[in-house]
């Protein structure tokens, strides 16, 4: 499913494409891939997805960016800027 398929650029892409097709609401869970994997194999099926379950190492791969850690995330946050944090 993670090779080319049909002229798509994966298995996963072909399944999603025939799914929405058919009228049927497309997602994709993630597992535990290196993140240049996730994004080799992710990337091409995200315009065929109506709904996308992902957490913070998940969206910062496919994003290109760093993980966000607690205190990158809460920036902004009245509580740091009155030194809590």
């Amino acid at each position: 499913m993670d090779k080319p398929w049909n002229g798509d650029h994966n298995g996963w892409v072909t399944v999603l494409k025939k799914a929405r097709k058919a009228g049927i609401k497309t997602n994709l869970e993630m597992c535990s891939l290196p993140a240049q994997r996730l994004v080799e194999v992710v990337t091409p099926c995200l315009g065929h997805l109506d709904y996308l379950i992902i957490n913070d190492f998940e969206v910062a791969a496919l994003a290109n960016r760093p993980v966000p850690t607690v205190r990158t995330s809460i920036r902004g946050v009245p509580c740091e800027r009155e030194g809590c944090v």
